[in-house]
């Protein structure tokens, strides 16, 4: 639970500091990589990621066998370009997982998060108590990525708080 506030805290904090522009967006995505065990292999992937578009920091830890990836203000966002970077120095992308500031849309009969730039995420399944008060709405939120690549992008919340 403390690390979800302090998650949570940081994001609200990062979000006071970033441009207007920058408001709604996807701010972080933390990638779980399967096999990550020395600081050679962290290094590389920190290179691979970080030659990314709208990539603004990398940071690989060995010890949680898990990559953050910053992204720049009025980013898109493309897991499989993601995933792509970190099996190209031999690793195995695992789950991913977003940062993000939206507004809480109804469309299709379902709840999606609009980050601003791009496509609107389609929340899968979806805490309809949670996000019904918060339609048309800003939010800061995590979810992981559950869509499978290539395919459209879909999200499990895992926490949304009101902005």
């Amino acid at each position: 639970m403390n690390r979800v506030l302090l998650a949570l805290g940081t994001l609200i904090i990062g979000w006071f500091l970033s441009p207007a522009n920058a408001a709604a967006q996807i701010h972080e995505v933390k990638i779980v990589v399967d096999g990550l065990a020395c600081g050679l292999c962290a290094a590389s992937l920190e290179r691979s990621l970080g030659r990314l578009d709208d990539v603004s920091r990398v940071e690989a830890s060995v010890a949680n066998k898990a990559v953050i990836v910053r992204l720049k203000s009025g980013n898109s966002f493309d897991p499989d370009m993601f995933r792509t970077a970190v099996s190209n120095v031999g690793q195995q992308a695992g789950a991913l997982e977003l940062q993000l500031s939206a507004v809480v849309r109804v469309e299709q009969g379902g709840y999606r998060l609009q980050p601003g730039r791009g496509r609107s995420l389609r929340i899968r399944g979806g805490p309809a108590n949670t996000l019904r008060p918060l339609i048309g709405k800003a939010v800061l939120a995590r979810a992981r990525v559950v869509s499978s690549p290539r395919s459209p992008l879909e999200l499990e919340l895992i926490d949304v708080l009101p902005w």
